[in-house]
């Protein structure tokens, strides 16, 4: 199955999973073909995408992109630019150009933060997300491919400068002291002096040197303002933030793809390009309808509507209780109204 824009539906499409209204009600059933007044129906409600019948696609994994190859092939260039050894880009970038054309050919799929998202592995993960979170911004923002290439190959190698300090500073669970922040604050730069001699393009390379700058100039480790960060680091420093801030690391628990999404859209136009942050949200909800999710407080429930104007947060009907039963009465939770609840992670069911 594969999740579908309610914007991009057609008839006689094939409802993969049941569809709800706002209070819990099925408005269709599984298995139901579509037809043009139930399109219409669910763009009147405002429901952002349904999944759909798809015998091609694999129902484990919807967005594979070929992940576990590029993942590998990442880390070995990792280690081998920290080795001083020769590092075939052109691998890295073949695989970028592969990534593309794969998103490209799936549209209109609709992109989910959960469905990319591993809360429990950021160091295989977090280059791999950044890359497929860049290439979807630029896509959106309408770069040629060749581009979305330069872009995805230094999203990919975005944090090479890090290999080059002590894992136990990476790791470290305490608060780092000013000399070992002044250490990280470093690997932009380092990164960036590593693979210069690689035969990477500008536009590569300003990605490795400027993620972490801010257009308002309070980033490093340059300092830089608006115009004189490159479009490529825009892109990269707003996908690179979205996956460091939900991701779990030692030193604190990462928040949920909502949390990381809503702290993104409250620093566009300050720390992060406008058009850039309205690109992003435009691809992305945090968990789609149909998605199992575990609440904070224990219970396990069914996403039955997300993304609506007037519901920005999820509306979640609970399927069992904290217990693990269940439930005979099925309660529905509006995440917006319903404060003292919130998602916490992606469940099993």
């Amino acid at each position: 199955m594969q999740l579908v824009r309610v914007q991009q539906l057609a008839e006689g499409m094939i409802l993969a999973r049941d569809v709800f209204d706002y209070n819990g009600r099925v408005l269709l059933y599984q298995g139901m073909p579509l037809k043009k007044r139930y399109i219409d129906r669910l763009k009147e409600i405002g429901l952002f995408a349904v999944y759909i019948v798809d015998n091609e696609s694999d129902d484990r994994f919807l967005f594979p992109f070929g992940k576990e190859e590029i993942i590998k092939e990442t880390s070995k260039a990792l280690d081998d630019i920290t080795n001083q050894k020769s590092v075939c880009t052109g691998i890295l970038r073949e695989k970028i150009a592969e990534l593309i054309e794969d998103i490209i050919t799936r549209e209109p799929i609709a992109i989910f933060l959960s469905e990319i998202k591993n809360f429990d592995n950021y160091t295989s993960e977090h280059s791999f997300n950044v890359a497929v979170l860049s290439i979807l911004i630029g896509l959106t923002l309408g770069l040629k491919r060749s581009e979305m290439v330069d872009l995805g190959v230094g999203a990919l190698l975005h944090d090479v400068g890090k290999m080059l300090l002590p894992r136990s500073l990476i790791n470290k669970p305490e608060k780092l002291n000013t000399s070992e922040w002044e250490q990280i604050k470093k690997h932009p730069e380092n990164g960036y002096k590593l693979l210069e001699k690689h035969k990477l393009s500008i536009n590569t390379l300003s990605v490795i040197k400027e993620h972490h700058e801010r257009i308002n100039g309070t980033g490093y480790p340059l300092g830089l303002k608006y115009n004189q960060i490159t479009l490529n680091a825009k892109i990269a420093m707003v996908a690179d933030s979205f996956d460091a801030m939900s991701s779990n690391r030692v030193y604190r628990k990462g928040v949920t793809p909502y949390k990381a999404i809503k702290a993104i859209e409250t620093m566009s136009g300050l720390y992060f390009d406008a058009k850039v942050v309205e690109a992003f949200l435009s691809n992305f909800v945090p968990y789609p309808v149909g998605a199992a999710v575990r609440l904070s407080d224990g219970q396990i429930g069914i996403v039955i509507a997300s993304g609506a104007e007037k519901q920005p947060e999820p509306v979640v009907q609970v399927v069992f209780d904290k217990l693990g039963n269940m439930t005979h009465i099925k309660e529905v939770i509006h995440l917006t109204k319903e404060k003292a609840v919130q998602i916490v992670g992606l469940a099993s069911y």
